[in-house]
């Protein structure tokens, strides 16, 4: 499985088939990393750490912009 701590390499070895059925289906699969231990959300903490913010809308704009 993958998650908590894993980053795009582990997602894709992790998860039997997935390149395949990205060329079969014509899908895009993105695996953003969110650091270590960031369980995406904007910290509190740590300022530059802004993953909610990233992942529901910057990701979002560039996916549908390409």
């Amino acid at each position: 499985m993958s998650g908590y701590s894993d980053n795009y390499v582990t997602r894709v070895q992790n998860v039997a088939g997935m390149a395949d059925c990205t060329d079969r289906f014509q899908q895009l699969i993105i695996c953003p990393d969110g650091n270590f231990s960031s369980w995406y959300f904007d910290s509190p903490v740590k300022p530059e750490w802004k993953y909610e913010t990233y992942i529901a809308v910057e990701l979002v704009q560039w996916v549908d912009a390409n």
